[in-house]
């Protein structure tokens, strides 16, 4: 059976103390990790309680909650504490809760020189990296968006690629919207049509769409890209339909402060690749399933 631990740990000036327990059966890791967060901790007065039950911890923080000292900075363990000189009060009351329980407790005092010999067999533990200076935050920011931004542009570039695939033949705009549109045929994309009358988007262009959905993340930041989105499905006849991509709007938007990390490179990749494509204005919203004029399709 794995032993149960608690532990009280002072600081130096005596004005209040620490009562955790450890919850993997090594308290000196704990401990040890507690001492590098808090160095006002005196060692040389803690104590380790070798206890029955997990909870005597809970009982311990009920039994001293009027001492409880609120921390305004939160650090690990720093809910934890309490007010005063309560080492031996403390062993005082679990000898107490020890007997009722037809028990014994084992106290281990002065647990300095075990937390030495600890850290020597564990150099690394507890042990924080050092704090980046401003100049290496800054680096390292600069790095992030660099490789955001080529995130960027190898998904446009992708996407292009795909464009390739099919054959468009219009950029259409309604309502400060545009959209890629390209003609189906039901003999060489029959999932569009289905037996029960619906339809839906052809299994390429779905897996476009998922291609242009570009999410990445980088030591130091992330980033989300929709290069096409929204795709619909309308069909013209029994046997012909068209496809529509909506082009969001910070693709091709010329206030690049809606998206600066689409900018540049990424943003004209895909704007040279459908600049060949004439642009029409439609007089209705071309994805709606009924009522939609989307043009001659053949």
């Amino acid at each position: 059976m794995r032993a149960h631990h608690v532990y009280i740990l002072p600081t130096h000036d005596r004005s209040r103390a620490k009562i955790g327990r450890t919850r993997n059966g090594a308290p000196l890791d704990r401990i040890t990790t507690l001492a590098c967060t808090y160095p006002e901790i005196d060692l040389s007065s803690a104590v380790i309680v070798e206890v029955d039950t997990h909870k005597i911890e809970q009982i311990l923080h009920i039994a001293f909650g009027p001492r409880r000292d609120r921390q305004g900075r939160r650090r690990d363990g720093f809910s934890e504490w309490f007010q005063g000189d309560i080492v031996e009060e403390a062993l005082t009351f679990l000898e107490t809760v020890a007997a009722r329980r037809g028990t014994e407790y084992r106290v281990t005092r002065s647990i300095d020189g075990l937390i030495q010999a600890h850290r020597a067999r564990n150099p690394q533990l507890g042990v924080r990296p050092a704090r980046p200076t401003d100049a290496e935050r800054d680096q390292r920011a600069l790095v992030a968006e660099g490789e955001l931004r080529n995130a960027a542009l190898a998904g446009a570039e992708a996407v292009v690629d795909r464009l390739g695939e099919r054959q468009f033949d219009s950029v259409l705009s309604y309502d400060n919207r545009r959209y890629l549109s390209r003609i189906v045929r039901r003999e060489t994309e029959p999932e569009c049509w289905s037996t029960e009358g619906a339809h839906r988007v052809s299994d390429w262009g779905q897996a476009l769409v998922a291609l242009a959905d570009v999410a990445v993340t980088v030591e130091g930041g992330s980033g989300r890209w929709r290069f096409l989105d929204l795709p619909e499905f309308v069909a013209t006849d029994a046997t012909h339909g068209r496809e529509y991509y909506r082009i969001p709007e910070s693709v091709g938007d010329a206030n690049d402060e809606a998206d600066p990390l689409l900018d540049r490179d990424a943003r004209r990749a895909l704007e040279e690749a459908i600049a060949h494509l004439p642009v029409t204005v439609a007089a209705s919203d071309p994805t709606r399933r009924r009522g939609a004029n989307p043009g001659n399709a053949h």
